[in-house]
């Protein structure tokens, strides 16, 4: 963990931007290149027949009832449908949001699907196949081991230039020192961004799950994770 006044260096965005997981549908991930195209473009050059003939489909979509935000990593080529307009593709990674009514975001990719990051209410699906998005691949760099028992402070800090999403769990009590987000019992749901933003709780106990998608940090009592 860093202190805070370190927060200008790498983030848990760039973290998993630069991941190379084991591929759940097949094929390695390329380098995630440096530039970075609208959604409603293909990343680098447009995609040729070939690629749009062996391609797979992941479709990501609101369940209604708040914000959800996505990151994924494509093993090959990555593009997406006009309806993705707002999002954002870096040579093989994607990250946006969907909600907080309805909404979907449909992306075509090739190789297989490395890595992908979801929080909030919304349902992936690849190929038309609903997936656990939730428990199939690791859910971000941070887990719940990251995380000390005892009485905390936990601060998630957007990064700017988009909406991030949380969630947790905790054994024990959680409060919200601002407001604005969702606390039932335990459990915590909120985003920050698409600007700058703020979010803090104290919490005594365990976290038993913590989930992050989005362009955010995390601290906990003053220091990054």
């Amino acid at each position: 963990m860093e202190q805070d006044e370190s927060h200008a260096t790498t983030t848990r965005r760039g973290l998993l931007r630069g991941v190379v997981g084991a591929s759940v549908l097949g094929g390695l991930s390329s380098a995630v290149s440096a530039s970075t195209s609208s959604a409603s473009e293909v990343s680098g050059e447009a995609a040729t027949d070939a690629e749009a003939e062996a391609s797979n489909t992941i479709r990501v979509e609101s369940d209604g009832g708040g914000l959800a935000a996505y990151e994924f990593v494509a093993g090959g080529s990555l593009w997406a449908d006009a309806d993705a307009r707002g999002d954002t593709i870096s040579g093989n990674w994607a990250y946006g949001h969907v909600g907080p009514k309805r909404g979907v975001d449909t992306f075509h990719f090739t190789g297989g699907l490395d890595r992908l990051a979801l929080a909030g209410p919304a349902s992936v699906f690849v190929n038309g196949w609903r997936i656990d998005a939730r428990n199939r691949w690791p859910p971000n760099d941070l887990t719940r081991h990251d995380f000390p028992g005892g009485r905390n402070r936990i601060r998630i800090d957007s990064d700017g230039g988009g909406i991030a999403t949380y969630e947790f769990d905790v054994r024990g009590s959680v409060r919200q020192v601002d407001s604005g987000d969702e606390v039932w019992s335990g459990s915590v749901y909120g985003h920050v961004g698409p600007k700058r933003g703020t979010d803090t709780f104290d919490y005594t106990g365990r976290v038993t799950h913590f989930r992050l998608a989005g362009p955010a940090t995390v601290y906990v009592n003053g220091y990054r994770l």
